[in-house]
C-alpha cells in the first residue's frame, strides 16, 4: 500500500509502506498531539490500482476522557460523548463546510486518531 496523497501543508509526496496480502476496508492514524492538516480522503495506490479511502470517523482526547465525531456517508459530521450526550449523537455540521480547526478540536479536546474507510 502507498499513500499517493501529498501532504497538504508542505505538498511533498507521503510515502508509507505496508504490505498486505487484502485491502483493508479501513484503517487508523494515530496522530497524537501533531497539529495537521486532516485529509478528507486518501488515496492509496495496491497491484497498480488506486483506492479511495474517505474520512469517517475522529477520536478526540482530554482532561483523561475520549470523545468522537463520525463522518456519515452524506458529509454530516456528528459528536458523541458518552458522558455528556449518552447514546445520543450531536449534529455539528457538514464536513465540506468545516474548516480544519473545527477538526482538530472538539468541545476543547484534541484529534488523537483518524479513521478512514473505503469507498
Amino acid at each position: 500500500m502507498r499513500i499517493a496523497t501529498p501532504c497538504l501543508v508542505c505538498t511533498n509526496k507521503l510515502f508509507n509502506a505496508k504490505t498486505f496480502n487484502i485491502l483493508p476496508k479501513m484503517f487508523v492514524l494515530h496522530v497524537g498531539q501533531h497539529k495537521m492538516q486532516i485529509s478528507h480522503k486518501v488515496d492509496v495506490e495496491m497491484n497498480q490500482q488506486l483506492y479511495t479511502y474517505k474520512l469517517r470517523g475522529l477520536i478526540y482526547f482530554g482532561d483523561f476522557h475520549f470523545t468522537s465525531q463520525f463522518v456519515s456517508e452524506n458529509g454530516g459530521i456528528w459528536y458523541h460523548d458518552g458522558i455528556e450526550t449518552d447514546r445520543r449523537c450531536n449534529f455539528k455540521g457538514n464536513l465540506s463546510d468545516m474548516e480544519n480547526d473545527a477538526l482538530l478540536y472538539s468541545q476543547g479536546r484534541q484529534v488523537c486518531s483518524v479513521i478512514y474507510a473505503l469507498e
